[in-house]
């Protein structure tokens, strides 16, 4: 039986674990936008925001899916639900956001932003969130 099999319960409603509701992949577009305007604006603080935020959706969109746990304990669960290029891009990705919260003064330039975020659309769009 594959995951797609079976049923959560979460907040009295039953789910299929793995899949985001409607709902959900509003939610994520929205924030998605969002995120894309802040890189717009050209500012290191925003491209610093901008890749916290997507690193913050993709742990959304994997909670709703029914993975729990760190962020990291969510993608090594999820790990076949990403292509095996964009599952290494992702995990790229919120590395660079943990450097850019763990180390003190960590900067993120223009092209290195647009990069991370790609990484974070590439898995997002993986998921079916996006």
């Amino acid at each position: 039986m594959g995951i797609f099999n079976f049923f959560k319960q979460n907040k009295s409603k039953f789910t299929i674990v793995g899949i985001l509701d409607y709902k959900d992949k509003e939610i994520v577009t929205k924030r998605w936008c969002e995120i894309e305007e802040l890189v717009k604006l050209g500012r290191p603080s925003n491209f610093k925001q901008a890749v916290i935020e997507a690193d913050k959706l993709l742990d959304f969109a994997l909670e709703r899916m029914g993975f729990r746990g760190s962020l990291g304990e969510k993608l090594k669960s999820a790990k076949n639900k990403f292509s095996a290029d964009v599952y290494n891009d992702v995990w790229g990705a919120h590395k660079i956001r943990n450097r850019l919260v763990h180390e003190m003064n960590s900067e993120i330039l223009h092209f290195e932003t647009k990069e991370a975020i790609n990484k974070f659309k590439r898995g997002l769009k993986n998921l079916g969130a996006l």
